[in-house]
């Protein structure tokens, strides 16, 4: 009796320990490899030359620099131009006559206006914000995760699998898609936190609309898929109230920005825009109306010196959406992934801690990606933006926590496929050096006029623009 009584003991004490030890530990892991993204984002900066930075020196070549040096025009022109065009995007012609780029906010460019009002000269602080952002958007990620999931496992995995891939993250760390994880996680975290008690209810209302913001601030087919993710998670936890407030931050990031453009261009150019816009990013308009005439649409943006979006009108059905998505995934994707790929099977673990979640997200991001087809499923596949990974990083740390509930066999096979995703990462951060030869035409680029630079001088010669 004694001894049945002492192995009682053992066992509770062991329960114990487990439940208070374990979400320690966890916690931990995670705070020390979030102190690896630090340490690997200051390499990458040191790395590609955008940190450390020296008064006078060259602009740094960077693989993925486009976006960014664009910010950097930007916030130039927005000092030339004040606000005589409500802080709307300025794109000159070849003639030096002005155009509005109407669409997406493109984050960074107001972000480097605010810093350059300050006087400083320097690419510098906009790219450490960048950095910032970055990192707090990841941290959102693991915190979304552990959220959903309620295990600490999926969310550890998730955040492991997250922070070591460097051709469809860390490349990301200085470059205006820094801010789309903060987006992303901010709405799923706060829609999650809706769909909660009264008290985390209160919190996930407030911080919706600045989190839709900044989805919208990155771009209109980003918001998109970010707002159908969210919703989608209201509807698998029967939450119809957080799902009104979904729609509710999203409509007033919208019309905050649709404002904004009206005070540049109108009130009759706006009306026109939005519906060209539609006509050319929208498949399903454009099954119900039949295909525009591009040619009078590229008159009138002319004619009203805007910039066109450069979308065109399809009127292809969702199976050949679906053979367009897996043609680019299995190009662009799959070759950086190896053998890591077999993580996808996280999908068939039914009824696993966080596959409601994995479901949900990744059903609500093909959705939206389908109402801006085809031009979104180029521009998140084809140029590998960060967005994909969040569900293909899910559905391997749902893998990895199935497996290690398995017993040994699991826990040998969960090895073997984080030991894999490291190989993998490691051969892509071997075969992609980046840049490391500063472009010749951006010396002294805050001395020069602004006219001396368009987006055509900025293209950026790293491989990975090559490889698309």
């Amino acid at each position: 009796m004694e001894a049945e009584r002492s192995a009682e003991i053992v066992q509770v004490s062991r329960n114990f320990l487990d439940r208070r030890l374990q979400p320690i530990i966890a916690r931990g892991a995670a705070l020390c490899l979030m102190l690896l993204t630090v340490v690997a984002v200051l390499a990458l900066g040191v790395r590609s030359h955008w940190l450390p930075y020296q008064q006078g020196a060259n602009l740094p070549a960077h693989p993925l620099p486009g976006e960014t040096f664009q910010a950097l025009i930007a916030g130039e022109r927005y000092l030339e131009d004040g606000t005589k065009y409500w802080l709307i995007e300025n794109l000159p012609d070849e003639h030096g006559n002005d155009r509005l780029y109407t669409h997406n906010i493109n984050i960074d460019g107001p972000i480097q206006y605010l810093i350059r009002l300050t006087g400083v000269k320097s690419h510098v602080p906009l790219a450490i914000i960048n950095a910032c952002a970055f990192v707090a958007g990841i941290w959102l990620g693991y915190l979304t995760v552990l959220r959903a999931s309620g295990d600490e496992r999926v969310a550890l995995a998730f955040l492991f699998f997250f922070v070591t891939s460097y051709y469809f993250n860390l490349l990301f760390a200085f470059n205006m898609r820094a801010w789309q994880w903060l987006g992303l996680f901010g709405v799923l975290l706060s829609t999650l936190l809706m769909c909660g008690s009264d008290h985390e209810k209160r919190r996930g209302q407030l911080w919706i609309f600045p989190a839709a913001l900044v989805a919208l601030a990155c771009a209109y087919d980003f918001a998109a898929e970010v707002g159908m993710a969210a919703l989608a998670v209201t509807a698998v936890n029967r939450k119809g109230r957080a799902a009104v407030f979904v729609c509710a931050a999203f409509a007033v990031a919208l019309a905050l920005r649709q404002l904004q453009v009206i005070g540049a261009i109108g009130l009759a150019a706006w009306a026109t825009d939005v519906w060209y816009s539609a006509l050319i990013k929208t498949a399903i308009l454009t099954r119900l109306t039949g295909m525009p005439d591009l040619g009078a649409i590229q008159s009138w943006y002319e004619a009203h010196h805007i910039v066109r979006f450069p979308a065109f009108p399809s009127s292809d059905g969702l199976r050949q959406y679906a053979h367009l998505f897996w043609d680019l995934f299995k190009t662009h994707w799959l070759p950086y992934m190896g053998a890591s790929a077999i993580g996808l099977a996280g999908y068939l673990c039914v009824g696993a801690r966080g596959w409601k979640f994995l479901i949900a997200i990744t059903v609500g991001m093909a959705a939206g990606m389908l109402f801006f087809a085809p031009y979104a499923i180029h521009f998140a596949v084809k140029h590998a933006v960060p967005l994909i990974l969040a569900p293909v990083a899910l559905a391997a740390a749902v893998l990895v926590a199935t497996l290690l509930s398995r017993g040994w066999v699991g826990l040998a096979a969960a090895l073997a496929i984080v030991i894999t995703h490291l190989i993998v990462q490691y051969d892509v951060w071997r075969d992609f050096p980046l840049a490391r030869d500063p472009f010749p035409r951006l010396a002294n680029f805050f001395d020069q006029p602004i006219k001396e630079y368009t987006p055509l001088t900025l293209e950026p010669s790293g491989q990975r623009s090559q490889a698309h």
